[in-house]
C-alpha cells in the first residue's frame, strides 16, 4: 500500500519549489516502469531539506508543450500538468496520494546535515527498506563530495557512499539521483558506476542519463532480469531523452 502522510501541513516547507519540473516528468516515469514491468516495490528517500533560492524549479514549460511532451508518459504529464498549471499545488506528497508510482512507500522526514540526525534517518530507511525490494534516494545534489564531509553543512545535499553499500546489504536494489557537476560526462558516469559497483558488490550496476540529471542503480542479482525489462521499456518509451548503460563489473 502507498504511503501517506498524517499532515498535510508537514512538508510545506520543503523542496516542493522542484515539484513538477522536467526532471521530475523522467524521474516519476522512471520510477513506474521499475514498479510495474520489474514488479518492484520502491521505497522512495525523498532526503527532503529546506527551500533554498535556486532556481531548479522554474524549468516546467514543457508542460504548456503537450503535443510535443504529453506522449512519453501520459499518465505521469497529466498528473504534473494538473498539479502544477491548473491547482498551483506543487508539493511532493501528491506523487503518494495520487498513487502515481504503484505499490510504493515513502520516507517523508527531513533531513538535517548533522551526524545524530542523519544516522536516526538512514536507520528509519533500513527498517523500512525490508518491506521492500528496491530504494530510491533522492538527494539534492547526490553521492558525496570530498570538499563536504560527513555530517558537515550541507552534507543533507548529498547520499554517503557507506549510506548506499549498507542499504544494499538490506537485499534492495539501490537507484540514486545524481547532478551533474562540471566535468566530462561520458568519464564521470564511468567513475561513479564504478564506484558504485565497488562499494556494494553488486553485480549489475546501470546508469541512466537525461540532458539535466543522471541515475546510478546497483541491482540485486535475482532483480536483474526483471530490472532489464524495465530499462529496456524505458528507453523504448522515452527514446533518446534516456541513455542507458550496464556498465561491465
Amino acid at each position: 500500500m502507498p504511503f501517506f502522510l498524517d499532515n498535510d501541513a508537514k512538508v510545506t516547507h520543503l523542496k516542493n519549489q522542484y515539484f513538477g519540473d522536467i526532471g521530475d516528468y523522467k524521474k516519476y516515469s522512471l520510477l513506474r516502469r521499475l514498479a510495474l514491468d520489474a514488479g518492484l516495490r520502491v521505497l522512495v528517500g525523498w532526503m527532503l531539506t529546506d527551500n533554498d533560492a535556486r532556481t531548479d524549479g522554474k524549468f516546467i514549460g514543457y508542460l504548456n508543450a503537450p503535443t510535443v511532451w504529453r506522449r512519453y508518459d501520459e499518465t505521469v504529464f497529466d498528473f504534473l500538468a494538473q498539479h502544477v498549471l491548473i491547482d498551483n499545488a506543487r508539493r511532493v506528497d501528491a506523487v503518494a496520494r495520487y498513487d502515481l508510482i504503484p505499490n510504493a512507500a515513502f520516507h517523508e522526514a527531513v533531513l538535517a546535515d548533522d551526524r545524530a540526525a542523519r544516522e536516526r534517518y538512514f536507520a528509519d530507511i533500513t527498517c523500512r527498506a525490508a518491506h521492500a525490494d528496491l530504494v530510491f534516494f533522492d538527494p539534492d545534489n547526490g553521492l558525496e563530495v570530498k570538499s563536504v564531509r560527513y555530517g558537515w553543512r550541507n552534507s543533507a545535499k548529498y547520499l554517503y557512499w557507506h549510506e548506499a553499500a549498507a542499504t544494499y546489504q538490506t537485499g534492495c536494489s539501490v537507484l540514486i539521483y545524481q547532478h551533474y557537476p562540471r566535468a566530462r560526462r561520458d568519464e564521470f558516469t564511468r567513475r561513479k558506476a564504478e564506484e558504485l559497483a565497488e562499494r556494494t558488490g553488486s553485480p549489475a550496476v546501470y546508469s541512466l542519463r537525461t540532458a539535466h540529471a543522471a541515475y546510478f542503480l546497483a541491482a540485486q542479482p535475482h532483480q536483474q532480469s526483471g530490472i532489464d525489462n524495465a530499462l529496456l521499456a524505458v528507453e523504448a518509451q522515452w527514446g533518446d531523452h534516456f541513455k542507458v548503460t550496464r556498465h561491465a563489473t
